[in-house]
């Protein structure tokens, strides 16, 4: 009887087991691994919308869309990663084999060697074996300038790109492009890995894996959004700064001030600016056998009104790309329609990099850190300065070390003295902390600590710095940004009081508007210590981009 028993549990595990073996498995998830800002998902196919955090899952058929300036890391079951970039919006159609579906925006695919993937489209779909892959498919309604098409580069590998009306092959550093009912075009030279993004800090770097970036100001991921304002920063800067209560003179004297050797008498016709605005097209030409990009140009018109006066002129920036090394180029005029254009080389410098690690020569930008309104209450508050300074990004810090040769120190007339800079920054708390070092030549060393948090995230970022600078007075910034108030009407708000010994104190707030065809709008004022409130408006109309 027991045997019998014994032989028929034997059986039924039997059976279980081959029919268990039958049934389908269930798909690893893909999950996300990293985000910065506004980032929602779905899942499944008919999900309800939902924040996304680092660690959710993500079933086949599941959708994940990013807001303006937000991106997300996504990691599939064999450790391929693919970066969606801002106002992206994708679909996980298989985790198993990494297949996703890009409906609009563009991803950044990192597979392992060896394993394939598959990335599609509207127009074509890139069949990926162990490389690197940029995807870019249709931009998202209102996202400028508009794209209809597909594009696909790769580098250290090779991928196909293929649509019903043909197949292209491309290797390492190859590009090709698929617009609806036409073929793929011929796989051509593409940009170089060190800038694949076509710009001077790719979207798909700063953030590392397994944090979620809640903050913008002063943090790695905001770096791209502060060079693109660059112009518009510069100018509000001398506005805020300016000593003088209603002294327009002193505004234009400090503008000239703040970029070091500037030559103020030089005469610059406003035609000269307007046909540099023309100057807008990626020119690709051969040099000893490798691929030069540029030059590409943009000129940011600009006009400001001020309490008694106004303020105009012209920034011309132009750019390449060779190789591993990007150069910039640019002249900046200004005029009081009191004498003759004011002008100045405001950038001029080349930038060599290696993996993660640049280095810069030249007169070059200072973005670093979350104070925007002004250098009153800053250690290095300056725009600009002319140096060799070597940046640094490892998965988890930011370095800068810098000498400096000549720049506008805070509260004195421009300086050409040699100068040591040092700063350390790393994540923190969904922001991010630094600490920041400075000595003058024949001075002691001036130091500070600065941090950017998200108190309520996607609604309140607050920002702070303080210390003490070589000349030994302390100085403070202490800084609110609304988030939302950029992704509803595309409005960047910073609300600041800043101080240094000597020199009083300073409210300010800045608005900048981010409007459509190239428009920046700018609002603001600045109510220092013992004087009444003052306000500025103004536009910016920017031609070109200096994006390939």
């Amino acid at each position: 009887m027991y045997k019998s028993r014994g032989l028929l549990s034997s059986i039924m595990i039997g059976w279980l087991l081959v029919v268990g073996g039958s049934l389908p498995m269930q798909a690893a998830p893909a999950k996300i691994t990293a985000l910065v800002l506004d980032v929602t998902h779905r899942i499944g196919a008919s999900g309800a919308w939902q924040p996304s955090k680092v660690g959710t899952s993500l079933p086949t058929g599941s959708r994940v869309r990013t807001a303006k300036r937000s991106k997300c890391e996504i990691q599939f079951p064999d450790g391929s990663r693919v970066r969606v970039g801002p106002r992206s919006d994708l679909v996980i159609s298989d985790p198993a084999t990494n297949k996703v579906k890009v409906v609009t925006g563009q991803v950044l695919a990192h597979i392992v060697t060896g394993i394939g993937a598959q990335i599609q489209g509207g127009s074509a779909t890139a069949a990926i074996r162990g490389t690197w892959v940029l995807f870019q498919g249709p931009t998202a309604p209102g996202v400028h300038p508009r794209r209809i098409c597909d594009s696909s580069s790769a580098w250290f590998g090779t991928s196909q790109f293929t649509n019903p009306q043909g197949t292209i092959t491309m290797g390492h550093r190859q590009t090709s492009n698929a617009c609806p009912a036409t073929a793929p075009s011929e796989a051509s030279l593409g940009l170089p890995w060190a800038f694949g993004s076509g710009s001077l800090y790719p979207w798909w770097s700063g953030w590392p894996s397994g944090t979620h970036t809640q903050s913008t100001p002063g943090t790695q991921p905001g770096m791209q959004f502060k060079n693109q304002q660059v112009t518009s920063r510069y100018q509000t800067q001398q506005f805020v700064q300016a000593p003088t209560h209603g002294s327009l003179d002193v505004i234009v004297q400090s503008a000239q001030a703040t970029s070091p050797a500037s030559s103020p008498s030089q005469s610059l016709p406003t035609s000269a600016i307007l046909a540099a605005a023309s100057l807008s097209e990626t020119i690709q030409a051969e040099r000893l056998g490798r691929a030069f990009y540029g030059p590409l140009s943009q000129v940011d018109l600009v006009g400001l009104m001020y309490e008694g006066g106004a303020l105009s002129g012209g920034w011309v920036r132009s750019a390449g790309i060779y190789e591993h090394y990007y150069g910039e180029i640019g002249i900046r005029a200004l005029t009081d329609y009191d004498g003759d254009w004011d002008t100045a080389v405001s950038d001029l410098f080349v930038v060599d990099r290696n993996g993660r690690t640049d280095l810069v020569a030249g007169r070059q930008r200072y973005l670093e850190g979350p104070v925007n309104n002004s250098g009153l209450g800053s250690l290095f508050g300056t725009v600009h300065f002319d140096g060799i300074s070597l940046r640094r990004q490892t998965d988890k810090h930011g370095m800068l070390l810098a000498w400096v040769d000549d720049y506008e120190s805070w509260g004195q007339p421009p300086v050409r003295v040699g100068a040591s800079l040092a700063r350390l920054s790393t994540p923190f708390a969904g922001g991010q902390a630094a600490i920041n070092a400075l000595r003058q030549q024949g001075e002691d060393w001036g130091v500070s600590g600065d941090i950017s948090y998200p108190a309520v995230p996607g609604y309140l970022d607050l920002y702070a710095e303080i210390g003490e600078d070589p000349l030994g007075r302390d100085f403070h910034t202490i800084g609110a940004y609304l988030p939302e108030l950029y992704q509803s009407a595309s409005v960047d708000l910073f609300v600041e009081h800043a101080g240094r010994d000597g020199f009083g104190h300073t409210w300010s707030a800045m608005a900048y508007w981010d409007g459509p065809d190239g428009w920046t709008g700018l609002a603001g004022f600045r109510r220092a210590q013992g004087q009444d409130c003052e306000f500025t408006l103004g536009a910016i109309k920017r031609f070109g981009r200096l994006s390939f």
